[in-house]
């Protein structure tokens, strides 16, 4: 064997010592997502929590979850966020499914240029909890959202009808949600997509600032996204509610408390 050979072999050898001891995914990735909706579309603490051999090769940290999300898990079409999985994406709304196929990337890609200025687009599966029921809003601080005055509040939950909500069921899936003390709904203030808008309750008019999508995040406990508005989400700041931009944060996050069925009382058929 010449001196050559000898000298490449080693070579060869030496890489693949080196590349064996670089971690799966490890390899920066070019960053493709585009950045008007990279947070909608991932969530690190979401996508850790509902990839676990993704957590067991690599980790919790956040800048390795999202590498993989870059690399590998959107092209295998694995869902980065609550509110957007370009899986669901393509496979519902027929249209995509045509020009895209499976081809995942494109779909977040499309999303980012058309879909998420799209209300009616299919954009994550979504929950059905029932046609009709009553509950409170559930903040992760404890606090519910109820009324101070005609506004939105955080407040401490009570059996105050004014922390109730009646939640019906629309057939796009969404639900209006309507306070049980004024009758008035949930509305984003001027229907805006601006993050940060205020939610404010308003005379029922069936607009999509008034529709509603509940996402599931984690066991019992939901993201809330209007209708109006496909990358923002219920938020609370301080004492407000508002509709901001998804970031997975905790404020973000809801737990529905369900109080008594607004279903009518059925009478038992007295006929033995």
């Amino acid at each position: 064997m010449s001196n050559r050979i000898k000298r490449i072999l080693v070579l060869c050898l030496a890489l693949a010592t080196i590349f064996s001891a670089v971690p799966f995914g490890a390899v920066a990735a070019t960053d493709w997502v585009p950045a008007n909706v990279k947070s909608a579309v991932f969530d690190a603490n979401y996508y850790a929590a509902n990839n676990k051999d993704v957590v067991n090769a690599l980790g919790t940290s956040t800048s390795a979850l999202y590498n993989h999300f870059l690399q590998f898990g959107a092209k295998e079409g694995r869902q980065g966020s609550p509110i957007f999985h370009s899986k669901y994406y393509l496979t519902n709304n027929g249209d995509l499914k045509s020009a895209f196929g499976t081809n995942y990337v494109n779909g977040i890609n499309h999303f980012g240029s058309y879909g998420y200025n799209e209300p009616n687009r299919k954009v994550a599966k979504i929950e059905n909890l029932g046609d009709s029921f009553e509950a409170q809003i559930k903040a992760s601080n404890s606090k519910v959202i109820g009324l101070s005055g005609a506004e939105t509040a955080l407040v401490t939950s009570s059996s105050d009808e004014a922390q109730i909500w009646i939640f019906t069921l629309n057939s796009d899936g969404t639900y209006t949600i309507k306070n049980k003390s004024t009758g008035k709904v949930l509305d984003v203030y001027a229907a805006s997509t601006s993050s940060g808008t205020k939610i404010h309750t308003y005379d029922g008019n069936g607009s999509n600032a008034q529709k509603w999508y509940i996402f599931k995040y984690s066991t019992g406990k939901y993201i809330i996204r209007s209708k109006c508005a496909p990358i923002c989400v219920m938020t609370t700041s301080s004492t407000k509610l508002v509709s901001s931009t998804y970031t997975g944060a905790s404020s973000q996050i809801f737990t529905l408390v369900e109080c008594e069925s607004t279903a009518p009382e059925v009478t038992p058929d007295p006929t033995p």
